[in-house]
């Protein structure tokens, strides 16, 4: 046990290697993810989170633990019959899976099916309904085995194995989630040290709430865009705050100094992540808004403040804000999609891959699209950016070809 007077540095955190001896890739990615804040006072509550955090993750851990060996055991009275030892060794695949899930869909909690949902992930038909969006995460999920797997029929089938792929979701989550809130305070350094060690002063500090924006805003938020540039279409999700944010997150503390390189131990190593996604900018929009904001609840709906509300006074007659941080990842990356091919948001996914993945691999320029198909979506990039919302879905939407089939009628 670390005495209390011993000291280590944030790249040498330790999370007591003894409860992961066992599993040294568990290990190196809570390491990663966690590592221990400088030794300032305002970082105190975040060090607090993080401690709380891998504590209920241990004590999952023992209680999977203990459940997998009472399964394993024949005749184990009150064992689950349909947990298999066979299955227990896939453990590991679905571990991986969980894992990759996290950043391809953040905030849907679904069940894996066993036969393949008909739907196409990268069609803009995802965007129809919720139910067509949790149809193509399965669909994504689906595609990310290898051929041949047979681990998607165990998820379909065992109770045990869909417990533990949701918890590897719920449990990814909550470390993104953490690590990202313990990067804020060294990233958004224009607010107080004081809003960033209390929600309750950050209720009331101006420049938290000037960042954030009004409720229900998603394009003029003040904080995609650089200082320099705030409302400036041209500069919106290009803060390099955001994008430095992203980078801590999967690479580590150390990740956001300047020059550094990430280390070969991360979650964005482990994963292969090399390229930026609209997946990757809505989830880093979603995490630092609800990190400049005072709810107590992450979650979808993005009605944590008004249901504890509710709790506190069952007579409460408040209404239920229309914000929600699940509308707000979808319009993030619907507006991405919808526009992809155009020179305007190709801009803004290269100069993530540039910040974010800065020595870790070479960076993919993409191709310029046609002029009358730049001009166009440029109008509709604009027309849905200063509406502050995405089209409806039931309205037409522009077609652009993939980069690969683009003509050039120069």
């Amino acid at each position: 046990m670390m005495s209390s007077d011993e000291s280590q540095s944030d790249e040498d955190f330790d999370i007591n290697d003894a409860a992961f001896q066992d599993d040294p890739q568990a290990a190196a990615e809570h390491a990663s993810l966690f590592q221990r804040p400088h030794p300032h006072d305002d970082m105190l509550v975040f060090e607090y989170q993080e401690k709380l955090t891998l504590a209920k993750d241990m004590v999952l851990h023992l209680r999977m633990d203990v459940t997998g060996l009472c399964a394993s055991q024949v005749g184990c009275r009150g064992a689950d019959k349909d947990v298999s030892t066979a299955t227990l060794k896939r453990d590991p695949e679905v571990h991986l899976a969980g894992r990759f899930f996290v950043l391809i869909s953040p905030w849907l909690s679904v069940k894996i099916p066993s036969v393949r949902p008909n739907i196409d992930p990268k069609s803009l038909e995802r965007y129809a309904s919720a139910e067509a969006a949790k149809m193509a995460a399965q669909v994504e999920v689906h595609d990310h085995f290898p051929k041949g797997s047979k681990v998607l029929s165990t998820m379909g089938k065992l109770t045990h194995v869909e417990k533990l792929f949701c918890h590897c979701l719920n449990d990814q989550h909550s470390k993104l989630t953490s690590a990202a809130g313990s990067l804020m305070p060294f990233l958004f350094t224009t607010v107080s040290a004081e809003a960033w060690a209390s929600w309750e002063v950050q209720k009331t500090d101006p420049e938290a709430t000037r960042l954030r924006g009004e409720e229900g805003q998603i394009f003029s938020a003040p904080f995609i865009f650089p200082p320099d540039a705030e409302g400036d279409p041209d500069q919106a999700f290009k803060n390099p705050a955001l994008v430095r944010l992203f980078r801590g997150i999967v690479f580590g503390r150390t990740a956001i100094r300047p020059n550094s390189r990430p280390k070969g131990n991360t979650l964005g190593k482990l994963w292969d992540i090399f390229q930026a996604t609209r997946g990757m900018v809505a989830y880093t929009c979603c995490t630092a808004a609800y990190h400049l904001s005072y709810d107590d609840t992450f979650a979808e709906d993005g009605k944590g403040e008004w249901e504890k509300k509710l709790r506190d006074d069952p007579k409460c007659t408040d209404a239920p804000p229309e914000f929600s941080y699940g509308l707000m990842f979808r319009s993030i990356v619907r507006l991405l999609h919808e526009l992809e091919a155009t020179d305007r948001v190709k801009s803004i996914l290269d100069f993530w891959t540039k910040v974010a993945f800065d020595g870790v691999d070479p960076v993919v320029v993409r191709t310029a699209t046609s002029k009358s198909q730049q001009h166009e979506a440029d109008r509709l990039f604009l027309e849905m950016f200063r509406a502050d919302k995405v089209v409806s879905s039931a309205t037409p939407l522009l077609h652009i070809g993939s980069p690969d089939n683009e003509s050039d009628d120069d």
